[in-house]
This record gives C-alpha cells, sequence and structure tokens, in this order.
C-alpha cells in the first residue's frame, strides 16, 4: 500500500476524502468526515483477523464500518 495516496470512499450518502499514512507496521488512515476527522489503525491478529481501530477508542462500529469501505476500495485498485 502507499502511504501517500488519498482516496474517496462512500460513506452516510456522500464521498469522503481517505489518507493513508505509514506508522510502524500497521497501516493507519485518517478520514475526513463532515463533522470530524477519524484516525484509524488497520491491524491483523495471530489468526489472521483484520480489526480496525479508532485512535483513543479502540474497535468501534464507525472504525469496523470504514474500514470494510476502505478494503473494498483497495480491492477495486488491484490490478
Amino acid at each position: 500500500m502507499n502511504c501517500d495516496n488519498d482516496f474517496y470512499v462512500r460513506f452516510d450518502k456522500t464521498f469522503v476524502k481517505v489518507k493513508p499514512f505509514c506508522e510502524s507496521s500497521n497501516m493507519h488512515y485518517k478520514v475526513y468526515l463532515q463533522e470530524q476527522e477519524v484516525k484509524l489503525l488497520k491491524f491483523i491478529d495471530e489468526a489472521g483477523t483484520t480489526h480496525w481501530h479508532e485512535t483513543g477508542k479502540g474497535e468501534s462500529n464507525l472504525a469496523t464500518e470504514l474500514g470494510k469501505l476502505i478494503e473494498e476500495q483497495q480491492k477495486e485498485l488491484l490490478p
């Protein structure tokens, strides 16, 4: 994953900007919602399960929902 390529996902009837950035060995994302900026952490546990955490809140429904949208968008970008 290129840490410099911003992209957009459809969320709550609009497109929101997603900015990936690399920090440690995990992927982090800033999602610019209309009312707030959400920072997400994506990591894969030892069993191979992907988890999405919202910075300061841990695993949340919002993080999981946005994470699924990010994963779908990334699949579309693969050759």
